[in-house]
């Protein structure tokens, strides 16, 4: 650093200036970022708790059954569902997830029960509306032309 006043070099930590007597400020101390936390490993090697991948993916596959993977997805719900509050059961400590895994099997069986229930409504609508239409052609009340 130099003197502002005369130009002196000068060494560090000096306050005036030897050839002039100037005061000199001290620099600004310069910023350091702070240090990263330290690393702690967990206590005897226990790995962090962490989501169930299957859980996660039950809750996403009923949720799609309901939106665009009508039967594929209630089924996969179900069955992923199953698999992960297994797998869930066999890593207390380690694993969570089991809400997201009764979620996805919730949206799941309540797909399937509504589906099973609609599709032969739908069927006899579409069936019965058909039969209708023919009865009344064949009877002469509407005319086939």
């Amino acid at each position: 650093m130099n003197c502002p006043k005369c130009g002196t070099p000068l060494a560090d930590g000096v306050n005036a200036c030897p050839t002039c007597g100037a005061q000199v400020a001290a620099p600004p101390p310069q910023y350091a970022p702070p240090p990263p936390p330290p690393q702690v490993a967990p206590p005897g090697g226990i790995a962090p708790v962490q989501n169930s991948t299957l859980a996660v993916a039950s809750l996403v596959l009923g949720i799609a059954s309901w939106v665009f993977l009508p039967l594929i997805g209630a089924i996969g719900a179900i069955i992923t569902g199953h698999m992960a509050r297994s797998e869930i059961r066999k890593n207390p400590g380690r694993l969570t997830g089991d809400g997201l895994a009764l979620g996805g099997l919730v949206t799941g069986y309540a797909h399937l029960a509504v589906a099973c229930v609609a599709l032969p409504c739908l069927i006899v609508t579409v069936f019965g509306g058909f039969a209708a239409f023919m009865a009344a052609v064949n009877s002469g009340h509407f005319p086939a032309h």
